[in-house]
């Protein structure tokens, strides 16, 4: 009922539009994602730390974002300035777009590490987890 609600709401909203469909969907998982958060902390008594297993991975999250989103414009706008043929765009669009995502992984793994989001033990149960563990700790990244 909320997503229907925010629906019409924000997408009848010129400024908004169909952006409105997309805002809906994050306030609906937020809403499902507190009421979760709320039962498990209610009738599990989990001890889950919340700056760990939520505030790092956003933060890890925005950054990636950012760089991705940052990388897009500026491979657009060097490709755009230097293209020859006239339908360029699709593979302008395309190349920038596959820079990005490649980009933004990345960083999204070097943000993980960096915000240590993931703890020792979680670091070993990953593939060459133990090598990459050594290495961050050689750097001091991780004790």
């Amino acid at each position: 009922m909320l997503k229907l609600i925010l629906n019409i709401i924000l997408i009848s909203n010129p400024n908004i539009n169909i952006y409105g469909a997309t805002i809906s969907s994050i306030v609906c998982q937020g809403v499902a994602f507190a009421i979760c958060w709320a039962a498990l902390n209610k009738y599990i008594k989990m001890n889950i730390s919340f700056k760990r297993n939520i505030l790092k991975p956003v933060i890890s999250a925005l950054i990636m974002g950012m760089v991705a989103y940052g990388t897009y414009l500026l491979m657009y706008n060097l490709m755009w300035h230097v293209h020859i043929a006239a339908h360029a765009d699709f593979w302008i669009n395309t190349i920038s777009t596959i820079t990005a995502i490649f980009i933004g992984a990345v960083v999204y793994v070097f943000a993980v590490l960096f915000t240590k989001c993931l703890t020792k033990e979680e670091l070993h149960m990953i593939p060459y987890g133990s090598r990459i563990y050594g290495i961050l700790a050689k750097v001091r990244l991780y004790d």
